[in-house]
């Protein structure tokens, strides 16, 4: 089975520019995360993410920051901010996207 990746947005290389990473249309709540090997082509899905964020400096540089929707298993839903490292596991929760603060606590965390 052929699969078709589009309507890319967000594409950003690496910190070493030995991969690109973007996002591309997935889901009705969602995105989802590529990465391509620049040198041979290889593509493969991340996870599903509605932002895409690669540190660039500090303890977490090559790091990526994703945004993304999240279900409560008691019903509802949330967005998270999500440390995952660059070959895509997850690291941890970073903070809620709809937080007052987040941009402070997004900067705190840049600057680590």
């Amino acid at each position: 089975m052929d699969s078709v990746l589009a309507a890319f947005r967000d594409a950003q290389f690496s910190g070493d520019s030995k991969r690109i990473y973007f996002l591309s249309a997935a889901w009705v709540t969602s995105a989802a995360v590529h990465v391509v090997d620049v040198k041979t082509g290889a593509e493969h899905f991340i996870c599903p993410g509605m932002s895409l964020e690669i540190l660039r400096q500090g303890h977490y540089a090559g790091n990526l920051l994703i945004t993304q929707h999240r279900y409560f298993l008691a019903g509802g839903s949330f967005n998270w901010i999500w440390l995952f490292t660059p070959d895509g596991r997850e690291a941890g929760p970073v903070a809620d996207s709809d937080s007052s603060d987040v941009e402070e606590r997004l900067e705190d965390f840049r600057h680590m």
